[in-house]
């Protein structure tokens, strides 16, 4: 049986509210904070795991069994001192992935100089994702123009194991009668995109193919 994973979301606004609840909906184990009686309260109806306290200070988070979990994800708003330093407690509890909402480009910068896991920018990301959904239709191809497209797609299964290069060169041989040129820009494996030509591909890797159509 699978292990759950133990959660604990710090800052209840808009965006803490919104994955503590979705974490919760899911059947996760999460620990919710804030300093605002007001936030916690809707809470109080959907998890035991409450708590109004200070999270900058280390004895509180411990109190309330922010210690040694799987992810913690720091949600605090304008106040970025209190975010900075509840980031550093959370660290010397142990806890093994930090996520961190920075409010500001300065922001972002101190908390990756931290150290923390994965800092984000929620209006920021959103706007990226929807400007995603505009350019890439839904068979996953951005049409460059009538020449070049630029494709996201997963890869077979056969194709497991093989080097990126390796698999490129196959593309090309199998479409050179169509007069077509696949160049593999990058794949994404692991959560991160990797343009090294000697990377193995794994099950569940995506490419992000450009392919050129030659003149007739």
């Amino acid at each position: 049986m699978k292990t759950k994973k133990t959660y604990a979301v710090i800052g209840l606004g808009k965006f803490g509210q919104y994955i503590a609840k979705g974490l919760i909906r899911s059947g996760e184990h999460v620990i919710v904070a804030d300093n605002a009686e007001r936030n916690v309260k809707e809470f109080k109806d959907i998890t035991d795991e409450v708590y109004v306290l200070d999270s900058t200070d280390k004895d509180a988070l411990l109190e309330a069994g922010i210690k040694d979990l799987d992810i913690v994800i720091v949600s605090i708003g304008e106040d970025i001192e209190s975010s900075i330093l509840t980031v550093i407690a959370l660290q010397e509890l142990s806890n093994k992935y930090i996520i961190a909402k920075a409010v500001s480009r300065s922001h972002g910068i101190i908390l990756n100089k931290l150290g923390v896991d994965l800092v984000v920018r929620p209006e920021q990301d959103a706007s990226l994702r929807l400007l995603d959904k505009l350019l890439w239709n839904e068979t996953n191809m951005f049409v460059v123009n009538n020449n070049l497209n630029l494709c996201k797609l997963p890869i077979k299964e056969a194709d497991v194991g093989k080097s990126k290069a390796k698999l490129e060169k196959e593309l090309n041989n199998a479409t050179s009668q169509q007069k077509k040129q696949k160049k593999i820009i990058s794949v994404y494996q692991n959560g991160s995109w990797n343009l090294a030509d000697d990377i193995t591909l794994e099950l569940g890797a995506i490419l992000l193919l450009l392919e050129k159509q030659d003149p007739k």
